[in-house]
């Protein structure tokens, strides 16, 4: 979808803005699907489709992002065995032994 498409003008120069913010962040998919988010909540004409198109992000991972679901990246893996919190008191202890002179 180009600018040329929307009827609105004030739609057109956010587009118009937005994509030049897009050019300075990168093309990563992450960096879209957070400029398609904000577009979302700065402007009430935009829609969840219309975003996913301008940003050329899929329409499922921009409603699951904007329903609170975190990224695949962020998601701990399902195959550890320890959570971030025993994980983190692990390593503390074993610092400490290194500090004290023990080994690990």
């Amino acid at each position: 979808m180009t600018p040329d498409t929307f009827r609105d003008p004030s739609t057109s120069q956010l587009q118009h803005a937005l994509s030049s913010h897009l050019m300075m962040l990168g093309q990563t998919q992450e960096a879209r699907i957070i400029l398609a988010i904000e577009a979302i909540q700065s402007s009430k004409k935009i829609t969840l489709r219309t975003a996913a198109k301008l940003y050329n992000v899929p329409h499922s991972t921009l409603s699951d992002r904007m329903n609170g679901h975190s990224t695949i990246y962020e998601r701990r893996p399902a195959n550890h065995n320890l959570t971030k919190t025993e994980e983190e008191v692990i390593v503390q202890y074993i610092l400490d032994l290194d500090a004290r002179g023990f080994a690990p």
